[in-house]
Order: C-alpha cells, then structure tokens, then sequence
C-alpha cells in the first residue's frame, strides 16, 4: 500500500492521518534525536501521521512525492517551502524555532528568507517574544515551545548532591560556556565544595575543558561525556538545579523542570516568556553567580520552583502536549 492510498484509507476510517514533508537537516542516525524528531515520533505515535524528511539535497523529492502538507525548520526552508506548497497546492507551516532565527540578523537571511516568514498558512512560534520580534503574523502563529517527556515528571524524587548541571551538545556557542565557567569560579568562591557536572559531548569539549582550567575550576568540573538519554533525569535529579544560558526557551529549560528542579538562564526573551522557575539573570558573571548562589543557599526557594516547573511540564511542556497542538494545527489544514 503507497502512502497516498494508506493516507485515504486512513481518512475514510475516521482516523486522522496525512503525509507531511519535513524540511530540515537531517542527522545521521547516532546523533541525538532532534526537537523535530521528538515532535515527529509523536505526532506519528498518538495521530497515525507520516513524514517524508528532506533537506538540500533530498527536496527534489517532494516534487513528485505523495504528501498533504509541507513543514519548512530553519531559514533556508521557508522560501523553499514555500515554492514547493504553491507548487503543489498544499498547506505550509512555517517551524520558526531556534537556534535558527539567531542568525536571522545577518544581512542575507534578513534580506532573502525573512520575506517568507509569513508567506505560509501556519507558523510555528517556540517563543512568544518571535512573533513581534521577527514581525510574524499574529494570526498565523500558534505557540508550541520546547517540551520533555511527561513520564520524567512521574519519576521520582531524589536528594539533590552539592552540584549543578548542564546536560546537552556541546556545539553551540550560544550556550555561554565562558560565562557560565567564569559565573561558576564567582560561586564556587562562597560555595567551594560544589561541583559543576557537564554531561554531553561535542566538538567543543576541548575548548571547554580548557576553560576550566584558564578559570582555575577544573578540579571543582566533572565532565562526563555523552550521556544516555534514559539516564538524563538522573544526573538532574542529583543536581540542585540546571544551567541554560542560551538565549532561546531550550529542551534543557524544560528537561529540568520534568525533573523537579529549577534553572538559571539569561534574560531577554525568556523574560517575555514569564515562566517562573527559570531564575533569569543578566548575561554577566556577577548577575548569574548572583542567581545561582540564590538557589543553592535558599532551598525552600529552589524546592518551591522545582515542584512548579514539574507542575507545569505535566500540565503542559511535554511532548504529548505539543503533538496535539500541532495535530489541531494540520487538520485544521487539510480537511
């Protein structure tokens, strides 16, 4: 059976189903799974959907291809996305996350992609700071910011060791790894038995090791490598509470608070956010120690944010959540 005839049948029964082109990069298969792909598996878990994966050098495929609706992730896709749906008179959704729209300030992207943002018939928005931000049409878009597993929010509980944590790749310099290093030897001045654990891996782990140890903490850094992901609400649990200073609302933001603990991150967007258990500070070394000391020395604090952000990811930031966003999005589009 073709997709196509899958996707009518599926239709004829009731059963919402339809063939999306996913436009973005696609990783190879030892990579960890992207928010897109987290999103995809369950969409096609809870909703029956199926999903064609492109890039720029698979799209051509989409031209003759059986699908209902074209999604376009990242700068680059929103034209092409958008010559592609018209093509073949489907509906497009625009998926303006990050890190991408960072780079949207460079001359090129803001005088080629950015004239697309709005040419489609749903834009995705992970932050609602966007939609004024880039100028997004207000009524296009629909919020669908990062998520976590729910099931991390019924694990249980754990008493937290003398540590904080950051857990992700360690590939993007816009996680702040020489402010977070440098806030840290200001912390750890006050605190000096705390320990900062880096799980992740990446092409930057060298730089950050050296940082470590230019900033006179690498005996107070434990850094652990890749870290499966199943075991990801352990190291957080045993952690006081997570960093993310990426100036974007991230998986790791979300991640913690499944987990029952806070984070601190940068102002800015996440301010617009108003989501209480990130303890935003500003992108300076005093302000975050400053932010962090607060957590670790006030524990009713840091256990009260803790409960809310779990509160919340179980009401709302996970993954379950998000798919049937997404699901009211795309029938709403292709019926």
């Amino acid at each position: 059976m073709s997709m196509r005839e899958s996707t009518e049948r599926s239709r004829g029964t009731g059963t919402p189903k339809a063939v999306i082109a996913f436009m973005d990069a696609i990783r190879p298969p030892d990579h960890p799974k992207s928010r897109g792909e987290k999103l995809m598996a369950k969409l096609k878990e809870k909703y029956g959907y199926e999903f064609l994966l492109l890039d720029s050098d698979t799209m051509s495929r989409a031209l003759k291809a059986p699908i209902d609706l074209v999604v376009a992730r990242a700068p680059l896709y929103h034209a092409a996305g958008y010559y592609l749906s018209r093509l073949r008179g489907i509906p497009l959704i625009n998926d303006f996350r990050d890190p991408y729209t960072l780079f949207y300030t460079r001359r090129f992207f803001t005088r080629l992609f950015l004239l697309h943002r709005n040419l489609s018939d749903a834009i995705s928005v992970s932050m609602r700071a966007y939609i004024e931000e880039f100028r997004l049409d207000p009524e296009k878009a629909f919020y669908n910011p990062n998520a976590a597993p729910v099931e991390w929010t019924q694990l249980p509980d754990r008493e937290p060791k003398e540590q904080i944590c950051f857990v992700g790749n360690l590939h993007n310099r816009h996680y702040n790894f020489p402010l977070m290093m440098e806030a840290f030897r200001r912390l750890i001045e006050v605190k000096p038995r705390l320990k900062l654990v880096i799980g992740g891996d990446g092409p930057l782990l060298p730089e950050i090791r050296t940082l470590a140890v230019e900033r006179g903490v690498s005996s107070s850094v434990q850094f652990l490598g890749k870290v499966p992901y199943e075991d990801v609400p352990g190291l957080i649990s045993d952690s006081l509470f997570g960093l993310a200073l990426n100036p974007w609302l991230g998986q790791k933001h979300i991640e913690y608070a499944a987990c029952g603990r806070p984070c601190v991150g940068i102002g800015g967007r996440l301010d617009a956010e108003a989501i209480p258990w990130i303890v935003t500070a500003d992108p300076t070394p005093s302000d975050v120690a400053e932010k962090m000391a607060t957590l670790v020395f006030d524990e009713k604090t840091r256990t009260y944010l803790g409960e809310l952000g779990r509160k919340d990811v179980r009401a709302f930031y996970n993954w379950d959540k998000m798919a049937e966003l997404w699901h009211e999005v795309i029938q709403g589009l292709v019926s």
